[in-house]
Formats: structure tokens, sequence, C-alpha cells
């Protein structure tokens, strides 16, 4: 029922919809243009065994079996309150995420740094790059691992240059418009509704014409002269509610 009322109204004020619409991708377009975008920076870094565990003249990519377990432990270091927390209280709003690469077998961390600061985000980016060898040396050292045996961190992809991502955007625009569709269908509503009222109170108020003495002798000899049709000649019922229906109808739109 309220869905058709909607609809009806629509149909007679689409002016209205028509208005909202344009307002509401206007106002979807200025936030877009009027919010910042998310800066983002990204490095992946690779676990290498130490010298010791490695033969003479081998190659080290060949033994990175077992490296699986400390690069997870290495992950679960870097994302500790003592690593973190001095960051986040200086350069609020950058969020740093440190994983293990999962789509590969290998021991690869990778490091993304993204905030609404290019300068903060660059930043972060350099002290988290700086951290991860240093905190990798100070577990081993606690564990005393020999240094010949220590795991290093070696270096696969960094960005040179910050990425612009603009999804944040996307979302407060697309938001905006959405809201803006349901505020404009709402009050396209509310004004059909009053003006439909106050089409019924102006109809309500019109002066009833009474009529002359020859119209109601008219009316009077019209009435005895009626026939009563046969139940097979009436207007259905169904029919006759529809009629009234449209004509209704037909009068709302006339407002």
């Amino acid at each position: 029922m309220i869905f058709s009322t909607i609809l009806h109204s629509i149909r007679r004020r689409w002016y209205l919809l028509v208005a909202g619409i344009i307002a509401s991708a206007a106002a979807g377009v200025y936030v877009y243009q009027n919010t910042d975008p998310d800066y983002q920076l990204s490095a992946s870094e690779l676990l290498v065994p130490g010298s010791q565990t490695v033969p003479e003249g081998g190659n080290p990519f060949l033994y990175l079996g077992g490296l699986a377990q400390a690069s997870d432990v290495l992950v679960r270091a870097l994302g500790a309150r003592d690593i973190q927390g001095p960051i986040q209280s200086e350069f609020p709003g950058t969020s740093v995420v440190i994983d293990r690469d999962v789509s590969t077998s290998g021991p690869i961390i990778i490091i993304t740094i993204e905030g609404k600061d290019d300068a903060a985000v660059g930043e972060v980016f350099q002290r988290m790059l700086s951290a991860t060898p240093d905190t990798l040396k100070a577990l081993q050292t606690q564990a005393n691992v020999p240094k010949a045996a220590q795991i290093t961190v070696l270096p696969i992809t960094v960005d040179g240059e910050s990425t612009t991502n603009d999804k944040g955007r996307l979302q407060a625009a697309a938001l905006v418009i959405a809201g803006g569709l349901v505020v404009t269908i709402l009050l396209l509503a509310m004004v059909d509704g009053l003006i439909l009222a106050v089409g019924r109170r102006i109809r309500g108020r019109s002066p009833v014409r009474r009529p002359a003495a020859a119209d109601r002798d008219r009316v009077t000899k019209d009435t005895s002269t009626t026939k009563i049709l046969p139940s097979s000649t009436r207007i259905p019922a169904r029919r006759l509610r529809h009629s009234r229906r449209r004509r209704n109808d037909a009068e709302y739109d006339s407002i």
C-alpha cells in the first residue's frame, strides 16, 4: 500500500524526483572532489637463512624451508604495541598492515602503509623498513642464535612512490547520493500529500449551488419516470468501483 502510494506520488510529481536526482548527483561529485584520497606504500621482504645453515658455495634460496614459522613470529613482533604505539601516536590516521604472503609457501612478509597524508605515509614506511631487520636481529639475539646462523631480511619489492586509493572517496560519494535519493523520495511523498490535502480542503469549502425551481421540477420529473434496469444490464459492482477509482486518480492528477 505504501509502495503504491509512493509510486503514484512519483508519477504526479516526477519533476521533483528529477530535481532531487540532479541535486544528489551534484552533492556526490562535490564530496568526491573534496575528499582526500588514501595514499599507499607497500613492500615485500624475504627471510634468508644464515650462512652457517647453508653449505659452502650453496644457494641460500634452496634452503628456505622451515622459515615460514620464523616469518610468522616476525609478523607478530612487528605488530606489537611497543613498535606500533609510537607510530600511531605520532602519525594518527595512518594504518600499518604487516602480514605474511599466503599466496606463496616462501617466507615473504608484506608491509603496507596507508593514510591521508602522503608525507606521513612515507615516514612510517621508512620506519617499518628499518624496524624489520632490527626486530628480527633482536629476537635472534635474545634466543642466543650465533651471528653466522642468524636469519636476515632481503627486500624484494619496495615502492618508490605512493599510489592513491580512491575507494574511500567513492564510498563517501555513493553514500551521499543514496542518502539524497532517499530524502528526495520522502520529501516528494510529503509534498504530494500536502498538495492533495489542500486540494480536498479547497473543494470541500466551495459553495454548493442550489438548483433553480425549474431544475428541481425537471429532476423530480426525470426521477419519477426512471425505469429500473434488469439485473442483467446493471453495471457490475467491480467495474463501478474501478471507474470511481480512475475518476479519483484523475482528480488527484489535476491538482
